[in-house]
């Protein structure tokens, strides 16, 4: 599984939590995975995975290590994979 979807619905999580509790406390858990995922945008996958997480993990030094961990993941893994990134003639 990605796990790039899943930090980046955990980062819009964050800053609409009130409406999350809302979908959580109004509907029962598959709805509420699907409300979740309607709300930001994203896949069940992902929606299931903030709807589990604990509200903890929500504050700003948690949110903090998931967009440095999300934007690793969006980094080239080496300095050839960038090169390789960037549309040259060979």
């Amino acid at each position: 599984m990605d796990r790039l979807p899943i930090l980046d619905a955990h980062v819009a999580a964050a800053s609409k939590l009130g409406r999350i509790a809302e979908i959580v406390a109004d509907h029962p858990d598959e709805a509420a995975v699907a409300g979740i995922a309607d709300e930001l945008g994203c896949d069940l996958a992902a929606a299931r995975a903030v709807w589990s997480t604990p509200l903890r993990m929500f504050g700003p030094a948690a949110v903090s290590r998931v967009e440095a961990e999300a934007a690793e993941l969006r980094r080239p893994a080496t300095p050839d994979a960038a090169k390789d990134s960037v549309d040259e003639p060979r």
